[in-house]
């Protein structure tokens, strides 16, 4: 919530990419609409989820939004959020379904 450790996540993504060494690494090359759109949507929707906490919404409220950037970006490479990562990644909040 603060940006503490983002430089460090994202030296750690990029290390694991394979593109550490590159100069270039990091910056997103979209090459169609869907996704454009899919990565807008997937930032919209995380913005959303950080708004939520830092206003003291509820986690319910928070992981909607959270739940809509994952989807985003399972479609912006191809893929599917199952059910199972969702779980692990919202273990620790007391959650309905």
């Amino acid at each position: 919530m603060t940006g503490a450790g983002l430089d460090a996540l994202r030296a750690a993504i990029l290390a694991q990419a394979g593109l550490a060494d590159d100069a270039e690494a990091g910056g997103a090359v979209l090459l169609s609409e869907r996704q454009r759109h899919a990565a807008q949507a997937a930032a919209t929707a995380l913005a959303a989820g950080v708004d939520g906490l830092r206003a003291g919404g509820t986690l319910e409220l928070v992981a909607v939004d959270v739940r809509a950037g994952l989807a985003a970006l399972a479609a912006l490479v191809g893929d599917g959020v199952g059910e199972d990562v969702l779980d692990r990644l919202f273990a620790r909040f007391c959650i309905g379904k």
